[in-house]
């Protein structure tokens, strides 16, 4: 259930907490730039993410409702922005992200439910990557630099991470209850750009990042509650 105004317990202003290292993000970027390099070599039918680009055929749609032939750019991110209803899964937010990542990848496993995606060309790749644990985990406080502030669920979040960066590297938790108890997911996200390290491509990945944050609401359809009702 959505426990926003009906907590007993828990400030009324949690932090953001740092999870990743650039170390971790610049690895994760990886992982999906080879992710795209593969797709060319596939079917292209296997993951359903927008890994071919413009490195595809250029005669199927590049998913997200991101054209298959277009150019882009790393300003691109900012174009427009695509929703994404999680659904029925132990995920408690749903949320908007830049359309021309196109189609983003589901991974979960037992501690955790993946979204990536990465648009790439021989020139730039722009990949995404946001995860939430389906653990519970403690609050707690941090001293990094706020890099934006957000709403949640009936509490303030302020965003704790380095502005304007490549990559964005941020982490946190979200609240919600369960059984009259505000328990905490954590959260992170990574955004980068891969052939583009300017200072405008920096502050365009800050105002992506921003957006994908801002734009996180409860999911009405989490199964979070199914599997941590009594614990």
């Amino acid at each position: 259930m959505n426990g926003g105004d009906k907590r007993d317990t828990g400030p009324d202003r949690r932090t953001f907490l740092s999870s990743v290292t650039v170390g971790t993000a610049a690895g994760l970027a990886g992982c999906l730039n080879q992710g795209g390099d593969d797709g060319d070599s596939g079917s292209g039918a296997d993951s359903g993410s927008n890994t071919n680009g413009d490195d595809g055929n250029g005669d199927g749609e590049s998913g997200g409702g991101a054209p298959a032939s277009a150019n882009f750019t790393c300003s691109s991110l900012t174009d427009g922005y695509e929703a994404h209803d999680t659904g029925e899964l132990p995920v408690v937010f749903d949320f908007e992200y830049p359309a021309v990542i196109g189609e983003l990848i589901t991974t979960e496993n037992s501690n955790n439910v993946t979204y990536s995606g990465s648009r790439n060309s021989s020139e730039l790749s722009l990949p995404l990557q946001l995860s939430q644990s389906t653990i519970p985990n403690s609050d707690g406080s941090t001293d990094q630099s706020v890099a934006a502030t957000t709403e949640f669920n009936g509490e303030t979040i302020e965003i704790h991470g380095a502005s304007s960066t490549n990559p964005i590297i941020w982490g946190g938790s979200l609240p919600y209850e369960i059984d009259g108890q505000v328990r905490y997911f954590s959260v992170t996200l990574s955004l980068s750009s891969s052939g583009d390290d300017s200072e405008e491509c920096r502050e365009t990945l800050q105002t992506a990042a921003e957006y994908i944050v801002q734009s996180m609401e409860v999911n009405p359809d989490t199964t979070i509650e199914t599997e941590y009702a009594g614990q």
